[in-house]
């Protein structure tokens, strides 16, 4: 490099040791350079891409509004920023406003707070985050903190182990007291091939009031096509055994032994450079227990619109 610092092949090797390294700073300006030499070079367009798509900072802010048959309603609104310092160290800031509701009692609860999170990135794939802030719920004040510790082995199989403490906010019981949840989980994610993705995630919840739930869950992606338009198909399943200490009522929204199966279709079509629409629909099949709950389907529709380092996201769920 110092003898050829014009050799275009040189350059490009360089660029992508240093992305798959993880020094995406380097190999950024090493595009750049390469990209002077050969504005039509494909791997330094694709490598500046996917760095500004995973490394840039940004502030994100949405609603959710989420209702079930049961007359339980969530309304969320997170705004959440990213600042990176450098490749090394990176800072998440978050706050939201949370909003709960359960028509069956006419329970209502408001709450609101934030967090700050800051992650070491020691190589690509290999990271150590720790986050503390702190939520209100009427006159309650609480503390939360997690961290998580990610892994990269053989740059295909990605372990990460992440620890939460949280207020839960979960049914009836959650919005009149105050349940803590002391959150343990393990989530492996392989990219088997390109076109092939299988994680699995295995989670254990502690809850102040003598409950403690476990979960195991695996997740399938499957690109049936990664060109325009970009289909693929995800396969979801999840059991979640939750021990209830209550006789008398269901205090979460969480049946005990629940088995769901997700079966998805996800269609994403680019209109224009700046515009992109899709849609998915859903199939899920759940099961308690020996009771088998009504089969459901799921459609989601969406759109994206891009402008420089703006974007913004619709999106419409129908279940």
């Amino acid at each position: 490099m110092k003898k050829f610092p014009q050799h275009k092949q040189a350059i490009e090797l360089a660029m992508q040791l240093h992305y798959y390294s993880g020094e995406w700073d380097v190999s950024r300006k090493e595009a750049e350079e390469l990209l002077k030499i050969d504005p039509q070079n494909q791997n330094a367009k694709r490598i500046i891409d996917e760095i500004k798509a995973n490394y840039s900072n940004y502030l994100l802010g949405e609603t959710k509004w989420l209702r079930d048959s049961n007359k339980l309603t969530k309304l969320i609104s997170p705004i959440e920023s990213r600042y990176f310092f450098n490749r090394f160290f990176e800072m998440r800031l978050n706050f939201e406003r949370v909003e709960l509701r359960d028509d069956r009692i006419q329970g209502r609860s408001y709450g609101y707070g934030g967090f700050a999170k800051l992650r070491y990135n020691l190589l690509r794939g290999i990271y150590f985050e720790f986050g503390a802030g702190a939520f209100k719920y009427g006159t309650n004040i609480f503390p939360i903190w997690d961290f998580s510790l990610g892994l990269s082995l053989f740059d295909k199989i990605y372990p990460q182990f992440t620890y939460k403490r949280i207020e839960n906010r979960e049914g009836v019981r959650a919005i009149e007291e105050k349940i803590v949840n002391d959150d343990f989980s393990l989530t492996i994610y392989n990219q088997i091939f390109p076109w092939l993705g299988l994680s699995f995630w295995v989670d254990y919840g502690i809850y102040s009031d003598g409950n403690i739930k476990r979960t195991l869950a695996s997740y399938l992606n499957l690109f049936i096509s990664k060109k325009n338009p970009q289909i693929m198909f995800v396969g979801f399943y999840a059991f979640e055994d939750f021990d209830s200490i209550y006789v008398n009522s269901i205090p979460y929204w969480t049946p005990n032994n629940l088995s769901t199966y997700w079966l998805e279709l996800n269609f994403r079509q680019d209109i224009l450079k700046w515009l992109s629409v899709g849609t998915a629909g859903a199939m899920v099949f759940a099961r308690s227990g020996g009771e088998r709950y009504p089969k459901s389907l799921n459609y989601r529709f969406f759109g994206e619109i891009k402008a420089q380092s703006f974007e913004l996201y619709g999106c419409l769920g129908l279940t």
